[in-house]
């Protein structure tokens, strides 16, 4: 027992798609750090809309086929405006939802955070504090606790960003595996991501002010539970 009431699947669906309000997106995002068995469920629909964005989404630049064109000449079409739209917003939601989103994953900020946790990117040690993490940033941060998640602080670091300045917090599970917390302010646009770079699995949560990257190698319902806490945890 988690202690939390049930979570409405059109709310967990609405925190994939990064279409919650910030504080009910920090409390879905305590309810999947506490609940290993959500964690997994959400990566679960993660991974579907990964897949459905994949197969599908090269199809938008595709032209029409010119058999289809032929045969709208040939026929009239008695159009059901109840079905058009319909039609209409299930495109949109797979255009907007899984196609534009999954294609393009955060963009240079996702490649940034993955360069900085291999060690491409140099860095400069700042205060191992929210102090040193504000100060760089310009927001209100705190540092987040992840030792229930099994992971101890080993360093935190000023590094160039894929948009100005950008903060390193890099953590150490118990067997060695290092996890990177890479912040950095948003550009505005509301998104939250699942993705593999190379052997590592990458959490996006980006909401209208902080673009927060997770990098690390683990199974992706761990990698939520963790990103949850991560996220949850920079704010006070």
């Amino acid at each position: 027992m988690t202690g939390f009431a049930p979570l409405p699947e059109e709310d967990l669906h609405a925190f994939i798609d990064g279409e919650l309000e910030p504080a009910r997106a920090r409390a879905v995002a305590d309810q999947i750090a506490a609940d290993p068995a959500l964690a997994a469920k959400v990566a679960a629909y993660q991974s579907d809309k990964a897949l459905l964005a994949a197969h599908y989404g090269p199809l938008i630049d595709r032209p029409v086929p010119l058999a289809m064109h032929r045969a709208v000449r040939k026929k009239p079409m008695r159009l059901n405006f109840a079905r058009l739209a319909m039609a209409a917003s299930v495109l949109i939601a797979i255009v907007a939802g899984f196609g534009y989103r999954a294609l393009l994953p955060g963009g240079d900020v996702i490649g940034t955070a993955v360069a900085v946790h291999g060690g491409a990117v140099a860095g400069r040690t700042i205060a191992a504090d929210a102090s040193g993490i504000s100060e760089t940033l310009g927001l209100k941060l705190k540092l987040p606790d992840l030792s229930k998640a099994g992971y101890t602080l080993a360093e935190v670091a000023a590094v160039p960003g894929a948009r100005g300045k950008a903060v390193k917090i890099a953590y150490r599970s118990a067997a060695g595996e290092p996890f990177t917390l890479y912040l950095e302010n948003s550009s505005g646009r509301e998104q939250f991501e699942i993705t593999k770079r190379g052997d590592v699995l990458v959490c996006l949560w980006q909401d209208d002010v902080l673009s927060t990257v997770m990098v690390g190698k683990m199974p992706a319902a761990e990698m939520l539970r963790v990103a949850s806490m991560a996220y949850n945890g920079l704010y006070f």
